[in-house]
């Protein structure tokens, strides 16, 4: 029974949503920032757990740096832009931001609720298909088959999560729920895979995202199912 119950732990943890949604990706790929060591929140309900030796594939995955232009970011796209489409920084060191859609789309960096150690990134857009994007590899290449888990808290409409290659990253499962936080589990629905977005579904929303974790197919299993960073 013993062995029964934790066949079936895995299995939960590793049951996906592989749907498709019309939301198309960036291509906005900023120079090297350099790094900025910042202490750590004290504040959360969760204490960090470290690791094993498997690799995640995204640099900071718990949004503990800052990135180039400081703690807040702010982005906003008029009709003079073709399409809407227009990328930049975030608050956090290797995440960039990217708009679908006219409007407005700001980042914040915050002390996280979900782990006593780390910060969460905020995220407030105008637009559906806007939001947080990281490339973590080349243009049509990187691994076959890979599974991210990021948690996510949403506190007014609706944010996917995607993976696939460059432009053509779609986003694969959708958070519903407000107020509380999810952990969102998909693998890449384009192959190969080289990029993640965290993106709203519905014109605007506010958003907030803790941990991300990508990895090769099978390891976020042996990571406890993808624990808070």
């Amino acid at each position: 029974m013993k062995n029964f119950k934790k066949h079936l732990f895995f299995f939960a943890c590793t049951l996906l949503i592989g749907s498709s949604l019309p939301v198309s990706a960036q291509i906005f790929q900023p120079s090297t920032q350099p790094t900025i060591e910042r202490g750590a929140s004290r504040y959360g309900t969760i204490e960090k757990i470290e690791p094993n030796n498997t690799r995640n594939l995204l640099k900071n995955s718990s949004f503990n740096e800052v990135g180039d232009y400081g703690e807040r970011t702010s982005l906003t796209t008029a009709s003079n832009i073709k399409g809407g489409s227009k990328g930049w920084y975030s608050a956090a060191r290797h995440w960039t931001v990217w708009t679908n859609t006219y409007g407005n789309i700001t980042t914040e960096l915050q002390p996280s609720t979900l782990n006593k150690r780390s910060k969460m990134i905020k995220v407030t857009t105008s637009g559906a298909g806007n939001g947080l994007v990281q490339v973590f590899g080349k243009h049509h290449e990187g691994p076959e088959v890979v599974e991210a888990c990021v948690w996510i808290l949403v506190e007014s409409g609706k944010v996917g999560v995607g993976i696939g290659d460059g432009g053509n990253t779609h986003v694969s499962m959708v958070v519903e729920n407000t107020g509380r936080w999810e952990r969102i589990m998909v693998t890449n629905a384009v192959s190969p895979a080289n990029e993640i977005i965290i993106y709203t579904t519905t014109p605007g929303a506010t958003f907030y995202v803790e941990s991300a974790t990508v990895r090769t197919r099978g390891e976020i299993i042996d990571y406890n199912c993808c624990m808070p960073e």
